[in-house]
């Protein structure tokens, strides 16, 4: 297995990212903050996900 963490962050609205990988999967880890926004997930240019952040009293 390798590893290629990255951290990328970006102050303005719209902003991208985008990276080439090989395999069959990633991971899009994100700490909660209350100036995070949404992200919208993308593979080959179709939809695939939608970050969402929630404060629960069970955390």
């Amino acid at each position: 297995m390798t590893s290629m963490a990255t951290n990328i962050f970006s102050k303005t609205d719209g902003s991208t990212y985008s990276f080439t990988f090989t395999g069959v999967g990633f991971d899009l880890v994100s700490a909660y903050s209350t100036n995070h926004g949404s992200a919208t997930v993308r593979v080959d240019d179709e939809v695939v996900g939608q970050t969402h952040e929630e404060v629960t009293s069970s955390a």
